[in-house]
Parts: C-alpha cells; sequence; structure tokens
C-alpha cells in the first residue's frame, strides 16, 4: 500500500494518480440542413457542409477502425 499523493484521508487510486484532463475543441456552430441531410458549419460569416470545411475536427462522419465481425466460413 503507498500513500503518494494522498491527502490527510489515505492514499489516492493508481488511475486517479496517473490522470490527464481531457483537452475540449473549441465549440463550433453547426446546423443541420434537413432536405439534403447534412451537416453544416459557421465559418467567417457563412454556413459551408461539415465534410468539406478544411480544418474543423470532429464534423464528418465517425469512422471506426475495426474490422466487421466475421463468421466461420470465410
Amino acid at each position: 500500500m503507498t500513500t503518494e499523493g494522498g491527502g490527510p484521508g489515505g492514499s489516492l487510486p493508481f488511475l486517479v494518480r496517473r490522470a490527464e484532463p481531457i483537452v475540449q475543441p473549441p465549440a463550433q456552430h453547426l446546423r443541420y440542413d434537413l432536405k439534403r441531410q447534412v451537416a453544416q458549419v459557421h465559418v467567417n460569416g457563412c454556413w459551408i457542409d461539415a465534410p468539406d470545411a478544411f480544418g474543423i475536427n470532429h464534423c464528418g462522419t465517425r469512422i471506426t477502425r475495426v474490422e466487421a465481425e466475421t463468421t466461420d466460413d470465410e
């Protein structure tokens, strides 16, 4: 048992001692165009389709890099 980083009441758990703050990206003004079914972001006074907006993070489709499940007959 360790008392490193502990306060007056005892020690801190291992994971808490090594925790790092999550950096929040700056907020973006977003809207959704129902007719075209695309998200848009407000950049320099005009609305741009989010996938076309350069340098805007987290505005497109979320893609995972996990392979799809397979079956035994593949």
